[in-house]
């Protein structure tokens, strides 16, 4: 893998993810062992990350002619978040942005009502000591105010309560089935895309689409680094590029499925979804990360520069 050493930590989590993935209920257990090897935790960093994804929103919503400024958004807004996860750190920063509300929907509930609070404290503790001023510079006073009191009833009020204070509503669907029931004004999701399997993400871009309103926008961004990379730094960013198609087979799981998907990959699937693509912005990784693979044959034609980026955020405008 990395000169003569063996990535022991991520060829361990690697098994044991397949083994999981195979295994009845592979979500129950995918549940266990993230809270046994501690990866269910919210941390300082998670926090500043999320609110760093929602300034990339707020600048493909700038992009679209909606601005925010110190008194939240020009106009009342609703919002879609595709891909709760664990703690819904996204909703909340929404809110004190001045959203009118946030749906979030994940196909898998990780949620729990311990999480939600964790999530609340955690926020308002890096609103505390300054973690959020650069990337959140603008957040209304009367939201602070109102999130202040949030924070004072987490621990004392029902879950319910504190949605409702957040106007935060949790759904559980395939987003291909969602019934919302209102115009969605902005769909945002945060490095989801790459963990959609490649045959199914055109249709999950298209109904994301569809939930859109006239002149809503869509704002999706897709990491495109190996996520072993995050688990063994030894590992390349684009370790993944090494195996072709079935020994990724064999070595990944469906648990936390990447595809692998490379840029073009992505244009082409917004093309086949029907949806156009406004503005988009990418980030790349130092030649060196990509110099330390043996490619699969696979990726052997594609432009250097193509495979060397390693984020992707793409934003849609409806007419």
């Amino acid at each position: 893998m990395v000169g003569s050493q063996i990535p022991y930590k991520w060829l361990a989590k690697a098994s044991v993810q397949k083994l999981a993935s195979v295994a009845p209920d592979p979500d129950r257990w995918n549940h266990r062992l993230q809270s046994l090897f501690g990866r269910d935790r919210l941390v300082v960093a998670d926090v500043v990350n999320r609110a760093e994804m929602v300034h990339r929103h707020l600048v493909a919503l700038e992009a679209a002619g909606i601005t925010h400024g110190p008194g939240g958004f020009e106009r009342p807004l609703t919002f879609l978040e595709v891909g709760t996860g664990w703690h819904p750190v996204v909703p909340i920063l929404l809110y004190l942005l001045g959203a009118e509300a946030v749906i979030s929907v994940d196909h898998v509930d990780h949620s729990s009502d311990e999480k939600l609070v964790e999530s609340i404290e955690l926020v308002a503790r890096c609103l505390a000591d300054g973690d959020l001023a650069g990337a959140l510079p603008d957040i209304p006073a009367d939201r602070m105010d109102a999130f202040a009191r949030v924070v004072a009833m987490a621990e004392s009020r029902p879950a319910s309560e504190l949605m409702g204070a957040l106007h935060l509503e949790r759904m559980v669907s395939d987003v291909r089935d969602l019934k919302v029931g209102r115009p969605i004004d902005v769909v945002v999701s945060n490095h989801v895309l790459e963990h959609l399997p490649a045959d199914i993400l055109p249709s999950i871009l298209a109904a994301c689409w569809e939930l859109c309103a006239p002149h809503g926008v869509m704002s999706h961004t897709a990491d495109l680094i190996d996520h072993g990379h995050y688990i063994d730094p030894r590992l390349s960013q684009f370790n993944y590029l090494r195996f072709s198609p079935r020994q990724w087979k064999l070595v990944g799981n469906d648990i936390q499925h990447e595809n692998r998907l490379r840029r073009p990959d992505y244009l082409r699937a917004y093309a086949e979804a029907g949806v156009p693509i406004d503005w988009q912005d990418d980030l790349r990784a130092d030649f060196e990360h990509l110099a330390r693979v043996p490619l699969a044959r696979e990726y052997w034609d594609m432009d250097t520069n193509e495979l060397l980026i390693h984020f992707v955020h793409f934003m849609s405008c409806s007419r």
